[in-house]
């Protein structure tokens, strides 16, 4: 109330509605931190996040499955999942359990060392600057009721929870109805779910991105 975050309204406080400036991450830019020099701490850290970013798990769900990973892989027609319920929300996450998962879970036979949300946090980063993510991002707040702009590098906005920022909005470029998604990523909503979802109005206009107009030279 103080900074001009929130307003009095005669009734309660009223907040509005921000922006969120997370990120997400590209197919392309997880393949360049993967190609980065790193520790063993390091690289062990970065497979568990590479396993976040193909399952979308919060980070607590996803350290209960790294825990006893093929207790919660499943089987259907030939074709693995996971299927993991949130000890925290109750609610249940069914992911289809992709090549790229499968491939570091049997790489490590099934053992991880689980390291907390904030070690974690800390040591995405130094792997993101190491992998040169550093084109700078616009990061909005809001101060004394007015929105603020600052810039800074990539990398210095990536964490365990960009992980799952980013399997929502891969998956929504695949076209996979929400619905579909909301089932996985276990929110128990569309609307909070698109919270998570960093694409914007960038997929409507990617057919105009060639469009001779603008080609036009004067």
């Amino acid at each position: 109330f103080r900074t001009g975050i929130a307003f009095w309204n005669g009734s309660g406080l009223k907040t509005p509605t921000e922006i969120t400036t997370e990120v997400a991450l590209s197919i392309t830019e997880i393949r360049k931190m993967r190609s980065a020099p790193l520790s063993d701490s390091e690289a062990q850290i970065l497979d568990v996040f590479i396993i976040q970013c193909f399952t979308g798990l919060r980070y607590d769900v996803l350290c209960k499955f790294l825990q006893n990973p093929f207790n919660y892989i499943q089987e259907h027609e030939e074709k693995n999942y996971i299927d993991i319920i949130s000890d925290k929300t109750k609610e249940q996450s069914v992911i289809p359990l992709g090549d790229t998962v499968l491939k570091i879970i049997m790489d490590r036979e099934g053992k991880f060392k689980i390291f907390s949300e904030e070690h974690t946090n800390r040591t995405i980063k130094i792997i993101a600057k190491k992998a040169e993510l550093d084109k700078e991002i616009v990061n909005r707040r809001t101060v004394s009721g007015k929105t603020v702009e600052t810039f800074v590098p990539k990398w210095k906005k990536i964490k365990s929870h960009t992980a799952r920022r980013t399997f929502a909005t891969l998956l929504s470029k695949t076209q996979i109805p929400n619905n579909q998604i909301t089932a996985m990523t276990g929110h128990t909503t569309e609307k909070q779910l698109k919270i998570y979802m960093r694409s914007g109005k960038i997929d409507l206009i990617i057919p105009a991105l060639g469009n001779d107009f603008f080609s036009t030279e004067l």
